[in-house]
């Protein structure tokens, strides 16, 4: 049985059994059309989406199955804090929460042919579920576009797609008012931050290596442990990793354009990704929500002794400052957050050790 328990969908429960009236189509129970909807696209696409991707790429992708689409549902509650359910009453109109959760559900079915080009999906896995979906092409539409925003490229090739995939501020069914862009600005900051180790593909990390450009991906959703804290306006971030780590490198890209990357920097790598999604979401989140910060703590502990305590930590916050299209870099900020220099400080070669 499809799991139908986090905060965000026993709230639509709610609303759709108390408040018929806030959804277009008063004789329809939305929750229950959102229960048989995510019940159809797991046994259609999500339980197909990991053979989709390998079939198309030969990579073991992290998880991209139902209950990743969970994990992002109980992110996205959690940015809106979910612990309280009444700011999330407050904040989102009963329509909103079944646009955002089918916008969800929808955002990575298209794997299930293939990774590329995956956003451009909902539209037409919405119009493949026939009857199943009473829903006007209006409404079809925007939960599409909203789903597609989560990533790709707008219509001119350009990276903004929020501004420019979903046309109207605000879209109207008659009365009712839907705040796309602020709704595609929660599910994607929501999909960055889903990031965890039951995420990984434990088969992507058994030597030897099918895919080893794979690895690295998986191993990152292992080490990551997040926190969200909505009244701090802040997301935390923290990984411990084994000095022994430190010393190895692993496939970034493939064929050519492969490179060695150290853990390490691919951590960093990913944290500016983050941040930049942070910045970007942020901006369609006014009169909902803000995050101003990232705080990230990098532990590294040597798992050959019976010490539990961190031999070297390193922390940093990434926020907003100086001149808004100015990007802070981890490494530039923390240069200690550095590949070569943790494997120089903690992994010296032979020929170093007893050196001046």
């Amino acid at each position: 049985m499809t799991r139908t328990d986090s905060a965000l969908e026993r709230l639509l429960e709610k609303h759709a059994a108390e408040q018929p009236q806030a959804f277009p189509l008063r004789e329809t129970n939305y929750f229950k059309l959102y229960c048989v909807i995510k019940d159809s696209l797991k046994r259609s696409h999500y339980d197909n989406a990991g053979a989709g991707l390998a079939m198309t790429s030969g990579n073991r992708y992290t998880k991209h199955d139902i209950g990743h689409v969970d994990d992002v549902i109980e992110v996205a509650g959690h940015l809106l804090g979910a612990e309280d359910e009444q700011p999330l009453l407050e904040k989102l109109a009963p329509y909103e929460v079944f646009v955002l959760l089918l916008a969800i559900l929808l955002h990575d079915a298209g794997n299930a042919r293939g990774r590329e080009k995956h956003e451009l999906e909902p539209r037409r896995i919405l119009d493949s579920l026939g009857t199943v979906v009473p829903l006007a092409s209006p409404e079809k539409r925007l939960i599409a576009s909203v789903a597609a925003a989560h990533g790709g490229y707008g219509p001119s090739g350009e990276k903004d797609t929020i501004g420019t995939v979903i046309v109207d501020q605000v879209t109207q069914f008659g009365a009712i008012k839907v705040h796309g862009r602020r709704l595609a600005a929660l599910l994607r900051l929501a999909d960055e931050l889903s990031e965890r180790p039951s995420r990984a593909d434990q088969q992507a990390l058994q030597e030897p290596y099918d895919s080893p450009s794979s690895v690295v991906h998986n191993l990152y959703c292992l080490l990551i442990n997040t926190h969200i804290d909505p009244q701090g306006q802040t997301v935390s971030l923290s990984f411990d990793v084994d000095r022994k780590e430190l010393s190895r490198k692993y496939t970034l890209g493939e064929g050519d354009a492969a490179v060695q990357v150290y853990l390490v920097d691919y951590i960093a790598m990913r944290l500016d990704k983050c941040e930049l999604e942070r910045q970007y979401c942020n901006r369609f989140l006014t009169g909902l929500v803000s995050y101003q910060r990232l705080r990230v703590r990098l532990r590294i502990y040597d798992e050959t002794t019976s010490n539990t305590h961190p031999i070297d930590e390193i922390t940093l916050e990434l926020a907003d400052v100086g001149y808004p299209t100015q990007t802070n870099k981890v490494v530039k900020l923390r240069p200690a957050f550095s590949g070569v220099v943790l494997e120089n400080k903690h992994c010296p070669r032979p020929d170093q050790e007893g050196g001046n």
